[in-house]
């Protein structure tokens, strides 16, 4: 038995055989390769995705906070008015 496996062992691979080891060889490499490119760029679509999500919930904060001080502004306003005696107002826009 030791002999038929040393035998076998020992047993050249054909020219055709190695071609076909050696094109499946550059196929598994070429697909990596690919997959690779394609991870890469769904990463970084993923980022800009996720920068683009970032950006607008800045922008939709932004706008919420400028209703916020839009909102204080018209209150002091109005308690500025409410303060003023109606004729004081009157000759001040008059004048």
């Amino acid at each position: 038995m030791r002999d038929l496996r040393s035998a076998a062992d020992r047993t050249p691979i054909s020219c055709s055989e190695l071609i076909v080891l050696r094109t499946k060889y550059h196929e598994t490499e070429a697909e990596t390769a690919n997959l690779s490119t394609q991870s890469r760029t769904m990463l970084n679509m993923n980022l800009k995705l996720q920068n683009s999500a970032s950006k607008t919930q800045a922008r939709a904060l932004d706008l919420e906070l400028a209703k916020i001080e839009a909102k204080v502004a018209r209150e002091q306003v109005e308690m500025v008015e409410v303060s003023f005696d109606r004729t004081f107002l009157l000759v001040a826009y008059h004048s």
